[in-house]
């Protein structure tokens, strides 16, 4: 599949130091699930670092050759439906994904291809999809290392389901920097609002129109292409058009970071915009 990136390009270190961002994909998601937006903020000039969990992306591959499945995440899943200990396992896997993070952010000194020569590690931001951005919340609030992050429908509570029980940290107490919530059509959940009501940090919360949970993937680009139209579309990325999806998502998210990474603020997250009448503002 032709995307606008090329394997092992060099990092052009001719303007300084920028921003980087860490992309965390949704539960059972590869990192690449999410390359028309982490493409587009590379092109406004930040370094994307894209994170696979070992045992819940389908495959990651270690240096020695060796490859890991999601197999061992599945079948613990399917134990605890039976166990009645979702919640637990839900917990230790955002524990895994912070872990993860974590690490990432540890590495950044030595990223391949000339890549950390121009990283600048006193700006970073982290967003994701679903389980991507609750390790995007989670992580912020464990690691001030990152400055600005992003949740793109991902629940904040320990639950398969969001019934306002199980509140992880983030949900509890808050941020005191910088985030945005950015959700599918449906009424705020328990746990955001209770994220929102909590923290000194600037927040926003905003709604896709029309939009369902896998309109934040790369499916909005790529269903489209089979042909398929009406109700696969609807019950996969809802009835917002698919490019207006991503169009607002490249628009917002990129706001958001240029706003709190870069101090180049364009006024889009200060009111609705007639440009995007797709997003909705929410308190």
């Amino acid at each position: 599949m032709r995307t606008h990136a090329g394997e092992g390009a060099p990092a052009d270190t001719r303007h300084g130091r920028h921003p980087v961002l860490v992309y965390a994909a949704g539960a059972g998601d590869p990192r690449t699930w999410g390359t028309a937006l982490v493409e587009e903020l590379a092109s406004r000039g930040y370094v994307v670092v894209t994170v696979d969990h070992t045992y819940e992306s389908p495959g990651v591959q270690f240096p020695d050759g060796s490859v890991k499945d999601a197999g061992p995440l599945m079948k613990a899943f399917e134990e605890a439906r039976k166990n009645g200990t979702v919640p637990r396992l839900l917990q230790r896997t955002v524990d895994t994904r912070v872990a993860d993070s974590r690490f990432v952010l540890d590495r950044l000194g030595s990223l391949p291809n000339g890549l950390s020569r121009i990283v600048d590690r006193r700006r970073v931001g982290m967003f994701g999809h679903s389980a991507g951005g609750i390790a995007a919340a989670e992580t912020m609030y464990e690691d001030r290392r990152v400055s600005a992050g992003v949740d793109l429908d991902g629940t904040l509570e320990y639950n398969p389901e969001p019934e306002g029980t199980r509140l992880m940290p983030v949900a509890r107490h808050g941020l005191d920097r910088p985030f945005l919530l950015m959700g599918s059509d449906r009424p705020t959940e328990p746990a955001w609002r209770s994220f929102l009501s909590h923290g000194s940090g600037w927040k926003r919360n905003l709604t896709l129109r029309g939009s369902e949970h896998q309109a934040y993937t790369d499916l909005s680009a790529l269903l489209p292409q089979t042909g398929v139209t009406g109700e696969v579309l609807a019950q996969n990325i809802g009835t917002v058009t698919p490019a207006r999806a991503i169009a607002a998502q490249r628009a917002y998210v990129t706001s958001f970071f240029d706003r709190w990474l870069k101090e180049r603020d364009d006024t889009l997250l200060d009111a609705p915009s007639g440009r995007y009448p797709e997003v909705e503002f929410r308190d």
